[in-house]
């Protein structure tokens, strides 16, 4: 339906852009002819193992995002903190050659945002003003260590933990329906026996007799397939026919 739906909207646009004249816009009709390429989504039918990655991945964007916005948060309030109690003693600190990067990166919410990104999810760049602020103020140390702490050791691998229970579960699904497929190839295969059967009762009695079955095996090709591929023989027949025939009675 998607597919169908960007085709119409490829369409739609594309006649009304023809006929307007407008050529600013035709970017969105661009995009839209790109969202087409989602057709290639039923080519994942032909790769289970890619396919069942796929849906694991996309079972994991929401735990992502969600342990981003809570990333976010914790940096805004690590952000708020060295601004109002860090930002008015670096007067007296001396940064070197890096003195204007590092008062800027204290200067306003911001700029910390930035540089508590890089220092805590990238954990790049820890000596540039990171050294120098601890060695003039030592107490400093003690934001930056439980910033560390609560980003890097607390939410990361909090984020880390829920990523790998959704694709726990979503693996579990994915169990509950390759059995539920398998259940199904069952089936279809049960009904396609029955058809056998129904073919080999010629008189229609509900009964079907060795005759009958020989007959079935020699003249119908669906039969003697469906029994070659069990490794069944015309000879096995009369043996196995033998054997179901507890009776005698043909």
């Amino acid at each position: 339906l998607v597919i169908v739906a960007l085709g119409a909207l490829n369409v739609v646009l594309e006649i009304w852009f023809t006929a307007k004249g407008q050529h600013v816009a035709r970017q969105v009709l661009q995009i839209s002819r790109a969202g087409r390429l989602a057709r290639a989504i039923r080519l994942l039918a032909f790769f289970p193992q890619l396919f069942r990655l796929v849906k694991l991945i996309t079972g994991c964007v929401t735990p992502l995002c969600w342990g981003f916005f809570l990333l976010f948060l914790t940096i805004v309030f690590w952000s708020v903190i060295s601004v109002q109690f860090i930002s008015p003693s670096l007067n007296s600190v001396d940064f070197g050659q890096h003195t204007e990067v590092c008062r800027a990166s204290f200067s306003s919410v911001r700029y910390q945002l930035l540089f508590f990104f890089q220092m805590l999810i990238v954990a790049d760049d820890w000596g540039t003003c990171i050294n120098p602020l601890v060695i003039e103020r030592p107490w400093t140390v003690i934001v930056f260590t439980v910033a560390m702490v609560t980003v890097q050791l607390g939410f990361m691998n909090l984020i880390v933990s829920a990523i790998v229970d959704v694709a726990n579960t979503e693996r579990e699904l994915d169990h509950e329906q390759r059995a539920s497929q398998v259940k199904e190839a069952e089936r279809r295969a049960l009904d396609d026996l029955r058809r056998v059967y129904r073919r080999l009762d010629r008189n229609g009695n509900g009964l079907i007799s060795l005759a009958e079955l020989l007959h079935g095996y020699h003249n119908e090709p669906k039969v003697k397939n469906y029994l070659e591929a069990l490794d069944i023989s015309s000879h096995d027949l009369r043996y196995i026919f033998g054997l179901m025939d507890a009776d005698q009675s043909g």
